[in-house]
C-alpha cells in the first residue's frame, strides 16, 4: 500500500506531553512575575491556542503581557526543556 501522506495526532498519540507544557507554562509565569496556576488548571487549557489559553490562566493580562509570557513558554517548551 502507498501513501502520499500520513498525519499524525502527535499530542497524547505518539507522545505524552502534557508534563512537559505543564513545566513550561509554570516557567513562563514565574518568568513574567505571575503566580502560576495549579498545574490542573494548566493540564485543561491543553489544544487551546496560546492567545485562548493565556487568557484563560491569566485572564488580567495586558496583550503585552500575554506577548511576553509566550515568548518565554516557547522558549521554555522549545530550548530550555529540549527539543
Amino acid at each position: 500500500m502507498n501513501f502520499q501522506l500520513l498525519v499524525f495526532d502527535w499530542d497524547g498519540t505518539l507522545m505524552d506531553s502534557a508534563a512537559r507544557i505543564v513545566a513550561s507554562l509554570t516557567a513562563a509565569f514565574e518568568d513574567v512575575g505571575a503566580e502560576p496556576p495549579a498545574p490542573e488548571r494548566c493540564r485543561d487549557i491543553i489544544g487551546l491556542g496560546m492567545e485562548e489559553a493565556v487568557f484563560a490562566l491569566w485572564p488580567e493580562s495586558t496583550t503585552a503581557q500575554r506577548g511576553e509570557f509566550i515568548h518565554r513558554y516557547r522558549h521554555h517548551y522549545l530550548v530550555a526543556n529540549g527539543t
